[in-house]
This record gives structure tokens, C-alpha cells and sequence, in this order.
């Protein structure tokens, strides 16, 4: 069965969620106008079988919506639709508690149900500043059967929110919506009854709660045109910021070659993304996260945790002749993992079992050659040169031994490097190890280090590092100077 290209499916997402915002007006037989003049311009269909004006609005038997996504169609069909006047410039929209919803075609389809209680839609604001209010106690997407080659798949999905709440609003090409949800589940359950000699079974349940989000966004640029790097630099500017209070899942697989159990928590997180003609910004932070993994592949259970977990990335998207800033940052706070991945390596519980920690934050810019946003990645990366890298924050802590840096350096590709094809580079990075003699003690403790190759480690590290004001503590100033030379601690090396 096909699937939408990410592209394709947010495009859906924008105007069939989103976009209907552009589309709603004072009264109802402009609101219905509206709707097959948007839906039209985007390449889809609004259609109905009947429509009966009443003293207040209109009503819509047998409505469809169509919506084209490669060779196959999105459908959602309502047997009833009103559009009531209310008298205080706003149009209350009252769609049927199931709605059918269908993906597919020939014998490749998905039929599904959307259900909604205590729905709240109303529409207003002028022509050209439109505005939804959204309210509903529940919402609930069902499938009912997927087929393949007009074979029924034995595939069940079902995704429910609660407490929904939500604000749409369209003025100069830009779409601002803010929504809550009280919780979002998913539960996803699959078979194979053709494996051979058991039936093989999947199942997925994923649930989040107290969700709070807003989003900015031009959903009509988007059918402009296929060129992502021609959207960019239109102006299709895209933002988003979501927060939540915690979440949990369980993924449980039973396979005739192994079978898993994990399960899996948050105590809460936040997301948050922008897209714009000077890059993508993402941001993705969560705390309390936890993880279980239980399978016939391991004689125990795995058990992972953490106190917090940090990535953000910012990177520029369209090539330019003058350098554009980078950043990359992620972050581990209090890793701890159970004592079954201890003990096959450290029964006697030699090495420190402390949590351990990790921060890496890296800045700097670079001379971007061609877009990479439609850049090919079976091609290799696009060709970029990184004139600048600074290290400003750098932190391993683990097994008792804890490392830290900081610098950074000028690139230049124009000169040969230290090694053959690097560029040149000049600046100074910055180490201090805290705790590594004692940590190869313990190793060869342990096994893992043989004794006779401690002297040579131990001298090489000598060689690139000096005694720290700590005690077991070694710092380094690593230097490449403009001439070529590889200086470390004030001895040159090369």
C-alpha cells in the first residue's frame, strides 16, 4: 500500500486541520463558498449530494472531502453537515458524531472512523483574519479494516485526545493556532498468522498527557510549488513549541526468533521547532525519562534512566556565498543503567556505578556550497566548509573519572592540515581528566586493560598532558599555531 510522503502528509495536515481557518466567514452560504474556493485552489474537492437552506444557515447532506496524495485520494465523508448563523458574526459548524475516513484506492485501501463528543466548532472574524474556536470533550480515530491487494490485513489502530481545546486563526498568509489536550493514546495491535510455526503479534500503546501547544505556519505556499528549497526561500516560515507533563508506552513483540517487552516513561518534556529561510532550529528537552527492556535475547531485564535529556540543533538550509552560524548541543544528566549490564563486565563491582553525565556544546559557522534541504543523502553530504568550530562546553563523567574542555578553532580549507586531506586549523582546546589513574587501575583490575600496557598509556599520556591541581587530575592545552605546529602544554609535538 502506498504511503504519503512527509512533505505530502504535512501538506494534508495544513490544510485539511489547519487551513480550513481561511475558509470561514459571517455567513453560511459565504463560509460554504469559501471552503470549495480553497479546497479547489489546492487541487482537492469539497462536494455534496444535497443542500438545503434554513432560516439560519445551511444544510449539507452526503459531504465529502477529497484530497489527492500521490496516486491515491484522502477521503473524509459526513451523511449530515450544518452551517447555523449564530447573529453574533460567527458561523456554528455541527458535524455528525461519526465521520468516515478512508486512504487508498483499488484494492489497496484503509477504512476508518472519526468520532467525536460534545463538539464545540464555531468560525468567525473578517475575510481576510479568519478564526476557528475548537472545543470537544473527545475525539477518536478508529480503523475499522485495511486491506492489501484486497486482502484484509489483520492491523487495529486506534488514537483518542480528550479535553481538546483549540484556536485557529488566519491573517496575512499566516496561520497561528494554539491548542490543549488533556491526553493523547495511541494503540496499535498487528498479526501474522502466516508465520510459520506460531502466528507472530505486535502491539503498541503510547500515551501523553497534559499537552499545550502553538504553532505558526503559511499552508498554502506549500501546493505553490514542489521545490523545497524554492519554499524556503518564499517565506514559508514554520514554527512550533509543544510542552508536556508525561508520557508512557509499552511495545511488546512475540516473533518465532525472539520476543520483547519494553516499556517506558516521562515525567514530562517540551519540543520545539522553527523552519525559516535561515535554517532549522529544533529543541527537544525531557526529564525523568525512563526504560525497560525484557526478551528471551538477554538472560535479564535492561533498565535505563535518566534525570534529563537535552538536544538542540540549528543548521542553515539554503547555500549562500558568505558563512552562515551553526550550533549542536546534547546533554545527559544522571544516566544510570541496571546492574545486569554491571555485572558482564564488572561482576566483583570493581568500577563506580555513579550516574553518569554528558554535555556536548558545540558552536561555530560554516560556507554552505549547495542547499541542503534538497540535498541527496545517498550522495554523500553536500558540499559545506567549516570555517569555524568552537568547543564551548565539553563533559564525560563516568566510572569515577570525569573529563571537561573548551576552545576552539579557525578553519581554513584553502591550506593542507596536520593530516592529509584536513584543512588548516588554528586555535587552542582546553582538557582537564580528573580520576584516569585510578580508573586504569581498576580496569586492569577487572580485565579489561592487560598490565603490561599501562606504562605505555600512562606515558602517552605524559606526553599530552601535565599534572592538574587536583589530585589524579591532568589538564592539556592542545595548540595548532598558524605555522603548522601541533604544541602541547608549551612542548611542540609537530
Amino acid at each position: 500500500m502506498r504511503t504519503p510522503s512527509f512533505r505530502t502528509f504535512s501538506s494534508v495536515l495544513a490544510l485539511s486541520v489547519a487551513g480550513t481557518p481561511a475558509m470561514a466567514d459571517v455567513t453560511a452560504a459565504e463560509l460554504l463558498n469559501e471552503w470549495q474556493s480553497s479546497f479547489a485552489d489546492a487541487g482537492q474537492v469539497l462536494e455534496y449530494d444535497g443542500r438545503e437552506e434554513t432560516s439560519d444557515g445551511l444544510v449539507l447532506t452526503d459531504m465529502s472531502m477529497s484530497i489527492p496524495i500521490e496516486d491515491a485520494k484522502l477521503r473524509f465523508t459526513a451523511p449530515i453537515v450544518e452551517l447555523n448563523e449564530t447573529g453574533n458574526g460567527r458561523v456554528q459548524i455541527s458535524f455528525p458524531e461519526d465521520i468516515t475516513v478512508t486512504f487508498g484506492d483499488g484494492d489497496d485501501v484503509m477504512t476508518g472512523r472519526y468520532m467525536h463528543e460534545d463538539l464545540d466548532l464555531s468560525a468567525g472574524g473578517d475575510a481576510g483574519a479568519r478564526d476557528y474556536a475548537y472545543n470537544a470533550t473527545s475525539a477518536e480515530f478508529v480503523m475499522d479494516v485495511i486491506t492489501d491487494g484486497g486482502e484484509p490485513i489483520p492491523f487495529e489502530m486506534s488514537v483518542l485526545m480528550d479535553a481538546i481545546s483549540a484556536t485557529y486563526a488566519m491573517g496575512e498568509d499566516v496561520l497561528s493556532t494554539t491548542y490543549t489536550l488533556g491526553s493523547l493514546s495511541v494503540n496499535v495491535a498487528a498479526e501474522n498468522p502466516d508465520a510459520v510455526p506460531e502466528p507472530e503479534t505486535f502491539s503498541l500503546s503510547y500515551e501523553i498527557k497534559g499537552i499545550v501547544g502553538e504553532s505558526e505556519a503559511n499552508p498554502m505556499l506549500m501546493f505553490q510549488t514542489d521545490d523545497p528549497s524554492e519554499l524556503l526561500a518564499s517565506g514559508i516560515g514554520t514554527s512550533g513549541t509543544l510542552v508536556h507533563a508525561g508520557s508512557g508506552y509499552t511495545f511488546d513483540l512475540v516473533s518465532n526468533d525472539a520476543t520483547a517487552l519494553v516499556d517506558g516513561s516521562s515525567g514530562g518534556g517540551a519540543y520545539s521547532v522553527s523552519l525559516a529561510e535561515e535554517g532549522i532550529a529544533y529543541d527537544l528537552a525531557g526529564q525523568d525519562i525512563k526504560m525497560r527492556y525484557q526478551g528471551d535475547q538477554l538472560p535479564f531485564p535492561v533498565e535505563v534512566a535518566l534525570d534529563s535529556f537535552g538536544l538542540e540543533l540549528g543548521i542553515p538550509l539554503l547555500a549562500s556565498k558568505e558563512e552562515q552560524p551553526f550550533s549542536f548541543l546534547f546533554a545527559l544528566g544522571a544516566l544510570e543503567i541496571s546492574d545486569g549490564i554491571w555485572n558482564l563486565f564488572d561482576p566483583g563491582e570493581v568500577l563506580p556505578r555513579d550516574p553518569g553525565e554528558l554535555e556536548i556544546d558545540v558552536t561555530g559557522s560554516l560556507l554552505l556550497q549547495e542547499d541542503l534541504i534538497a540535498a541527496d543523502p545517498m550522495m554523500g553530504p553536500p558540499p559545506a566548509e567549516v570555517n569555524q568550530l568552537d568547543l564551548n562546553t565539553l563533559l564525560l563523567s563516568v566510572v569515577g573519572a570525569e573529563l571537561t574542555g573548551n576552545g576552539g578553532f579557525a578553519l581554513d580549507f584553502s591550506k593542507p592540515g596536520l593530516a592529509p586531506g584536513a584543512p588548516s586549523a588554528v586555535g587552542k582546546l582546553n582538557l582537564e581528566l580528573v580520576g584516569a589513574n585510578q580508573l586504569i587501575d581498576k580496569l586492569v583490575q577487572i580485565g579489561i586493560l592487560q598490565a603490561q600496557d599501562v606504562a605505555g598509556i600512562r606515558m602517552m599520556m605524559g606526553m599530552a598532558a601535565r599534572p592538574g591541581d587536583e589530585p589524579d587530575s591532568l589538564v592539556s592545552e592542545i595548540e595548532l599555531t598558524p605555522n603548522g605546529e601541533l604544541i602541547a602544554n608549551g612542548m611542540r609535538l609537530q
